[in-house]
């Protein structure tokens, strides 16, 4: 819809959603509560096209030249893989063939030029006391060859509480940091990982102010 998403403007495009995993009525469903809940009004839901391959799935290098011939007619701005465990190609916990797959999705990007997303599952177990980074299922290429990366887990009250306190001491010192007149290039010397955790963010700003000393 080319609408703002987490604060972010995005350019208008087609999108094709290669759905592994949903039925129909699910799929369908599923967008409706997305558009009701951003409260944005589907006035260009046409340019979303699916590819249906739950109970059809083959590996991703199979599956990738009839992907890029058809994004090369349509001129889609954006592919999504929704599971991308149901089209491995080899094992997920092998570095060698996750870099393999994740090599056919730079090939689909670079032929097709536009963005891959993908969504994954996690790991089993309690995730919380990992990074975003390390809690993809499988190897850990998974989580290291993306350009960006959003994880979402499930948190009781108590744990809300203590993340919403962490982004408002956060944003207190990205603030004070931005009131520096080299507040910016002091910001860009940093993880985004670390100005996420308040202890974290303090530390590596004592870092830099020692190192510069």
């Amino acid at each position: 819809e080319g609408v703002e998403w987490l604060g972010r403007k995005c350019r208008q495009g087609r999108v094709l959603y290669v759905n592994v995993e949903l039925t129909d009525k699910a799929f369908l469903n599923r967008l409706v509560n997305v558009y009701h809940a951003e409260r944005i009004e589907p006035q260009h839901i046409d340019f979303i096209d699916r590819v249906e391959l739950r109970g059809r799935t083959k590996p991703l290098d199979k599956l990738a030249p009839q992907l890029v011939r058809r994004a090369k007619e349509r001129g889609y701005a954006l592919i999504i893989f929704d599971p991308i465990y149901k089209i491995f190609t080899g094992d997920e916990n092998s570095s060698a063939d996750v870099s393999a797959f994740m090599s056919c999705i730079d090939r689909i990007m670079l032929e097709c030029q536009c963005a891959v997303v993908y969504c994954h599952h996690h790991s089993k177990g309690a995730q919380g006391g990992k990074n975003a980074i390390d809690r993809a299922s499988g190897s850990g290429v998974i989580g290291r060859d993306v350009d960006a990366l959003v994880d979402l887990i499930q948190l009781e009250a108590s744990a809300a509480k203590d993340v919403f306190r962490s982004d408002y001491e956060c944003d207190a010192i990205r603030s004070a940091v931005l009131a520096h007149p080299d507040g910016q290039s002091i910001l860009d010397q940093i993880s985004q990982d670390d100005q996420l955790v308040p202890n974290r963010f303090e530390g590596a700003l004592q870092h830099l102010l020692d190192s510069s000393r």
